[in-house]
Formats: structure tokens, C-alpha cells, sequence
């Protein structure tokens, strides 16, 4: 998985060229908008420090994945943070309903039809958004996880 981050975060950087984005010398990035080390804890076991807004690693892993990752957002929200496999990983970075969408985590600008809390995207069904209720009543509204 760490494998995956630094991937990934070394392809959006080469194809995007970010400009106020590096970590020292002999270290990676593992995901991109941080403020502060905490921050990056999700993504990585390792030592990890907040640099410019990059969590940083040392790591010898360095190779880009064979495909670019688009900093665009599916669903139309905003992208707050690049490198999360899961929604959980990005929710230190913002107050905002937020998901991870293929390695990206975006706000979530939807809203439930029913009133209730939206807690997740991209569902099939009502029991797929259960793991992330914790423990409230949820249903799968238009591939979206709500509350009710």
C-alpha cells in the first residue's frame, strides 16, 4: 500500500509539475495538503514530517505508476489531498463531507434527497454503506451512502 502512495504522488507531481511542493534530499511524498504531521499519520507507518505542505518519508520507493492520476474530482467537488486509498484517511483535512475518489480526496458538494448525513459515495447498495455508519440507520440513495 505505501508502495501505492508514493506511486502515485510522484506521478501527479511529475505530470502537474507543483511547483511549492518538495521534501529533502532522500525523502518521498506519501500525499500532498497537509498542515501538519499529524495530518499524514493515516497514509504511512513510518516517521512521517509535514513539509510544505507534503507529508514526507525516507523511502527508497520512488517508481511512477504507469497511468496519470487526474487532480479533477468525479463528483464534482474540490480535491483537498492526493494520496488515500480510504474516505477515513481524509477527513483530518477538512470540516467538509469529503471522499476518496480514485487516490484523490475530494468534497462532496451532493446532497441527500432525504435530508439525512451523506457518509460515502460510489455505493450499490444499502448494506455496502453499513461499515460506515457507525451504527446510525443508512440507505443507498443515487450511489450515495445516507443517513435517515
Amino acid at each position: 500500500m505505501q508502495f501505492l502512495f508514493y506511486s502515485l504522488v510522484t506521478t501527479v507531481l511529475a505530470q502537474y509539475e507543483l511547483a511549492n511542493f518538495k521534501c529533502p534530499v532522500g525523502e518521498y511524498a506519501i500525499a500532498l495538503g497537509c498542515s501538519n504531521a499529524q495530518q499524514c499519520k493515516p497514509f504511512t507507518s513510518d516517521p512521517v514530517d509535514c513539509i510544505r505542505s507534503a507529508c514526507c518519508v525516507k523511502s527508497n520507493y520512488s517508481t511512477p505508476l504507469p497511468y496519470s492520476v487526474s487532480l479533477i474530482c468525479s463528483n464534482g467537488g474540490i480535491a483537498v489531498v492526493v494520496g488515500c486509498i480510504k474516505s477515513q484517511q481524509c477527513l483530518p483535512f477538512t470540516k467538509e463531507p469529503v471522499a476518496c475518489l480514485q487516490g484523490v480526496c475530494c468534497t462532496v458538494p451532493q446532497k441527500c434527497p432525504n435530508g439525512g448525513r451523506i457518509i460515502g459515495l460510489q455505493c450499490t447498495t444499502s448494506e455496502s454503506c453499513i461499515p460506515l455508519a457507525e451504527g446510525c440507520p443508512v440507505m443507498c440513495i443515487d450511489t450515495m451512502c445516507c443517513t435517515y
